[in-house]
């Protein structure tokens, strides 16, 4: 697990506290986890219909197939000091190595791919396996899915750090990626209960609704208005509400 010792900032100790995304590549067993700058998030559930029409009938007739979830999510990578620039750009080349498969060793050709890039997501209770940890890693408590890419977009505009040797380091990223779920859990519903609590967000604890009581006394000081004065107060506001002639003011 990635832990973020180079931050120049308190990011960083909200990010050690588990406030990160992560992914994790199934084929080479390897985690990479970000600050959790999410900038954008989509969560698109999508059901698919196989529609018939038959002469006569005003509606088609509607078989179900699927449904499937795709997320968006776009995040920033930011570096305070070149070391964390040096780590973020580590962090961003695993990433991407994980959209390519593993091969068996000494073979060669495409019957040589022996495990898919398939990936586990986690972003606290947003994407996450159901039941798991909002905070847990994303081989325990991720989603299962494949990633259509990442978009690779460095803030050009902005000051790079850079070493000796000539390489640059991006002070600002801004990464984007497409994911589609792979469903793991028993989903729909039997009866009138889901099959799976907790999907898709996690078991939503909803706090009873409190009344707040003020504990402020009456200040003995001021006197308390009389009778007479009441009905002085309530006759002057029914004088702006209501005159005579139909306007609303005072009285004269």
């Amino acid at each position: 697990m990635t832990t973020f010792k180079n931050s120049a900032d308190e990011s960083g100790a909200q990010a050690n506290a588990g406030y990160v995304l992560r992914f994790y590549h199934l084929a080479s067993a390897s985690e990479v986890s970000f600050k959790g700058f999410v900038t954008a998030f989509s969560d698109q559930y999508q059901s698919s219909w196989d529609k018939e029409d038959v002469y006569g009938r005003m509606d088609s007739i509607q078989t179900f197939k699927a449904t499937q979830r795709t997320i968006n999510i776009s995040w920033d990578v930011v570096a305070g000091s070149l070391s964390e620039a040096q780590q973020n750009l580590k962090n961003l080349t695993n990433l991407f190595g994980m959209l390519y498969p593993a091969y068996d060793a000494g073979a060669s050709g495409t019957s040589a791919m022996s495990h898919a890039p398939l990936l586990r997501m986690k972003y606290l209770n947003f994407v996450t396996r159901a039941g798991a940890e909002p905070k847990a890693t994303a081989k325990e408590g991720g989603l299962l899915g494949s990633s259509a890419g990442f978009t690779f977009e460095p803030a050009m505009d902005d000051a790079m750090f850079g070493d000796s040797e000539g390489n640059l380091y991006p002070k600002v990223v801004k990464l984007s990626c497409t994911f589609s779920v792979i469903h793991e859990s028993a989903l729909g519903w039997s009866g009138n209960s889901q099959r799976t609590p907790g999907f898709p967000y996690g078991k939503i604890q909803v706090q009873p609704a409190t009344v707040q009581v003020s504990s402020r006394t009456p200040n003995s000081s001021v006197p308390a208005p009389t009778v007479v004065a009441e009905q002085r107060n309530q006759s002057s506001e029914d004088a702006i509400m209501s005159l005579p002639d139909g306007t609303v003011g005072y009285a004269s």
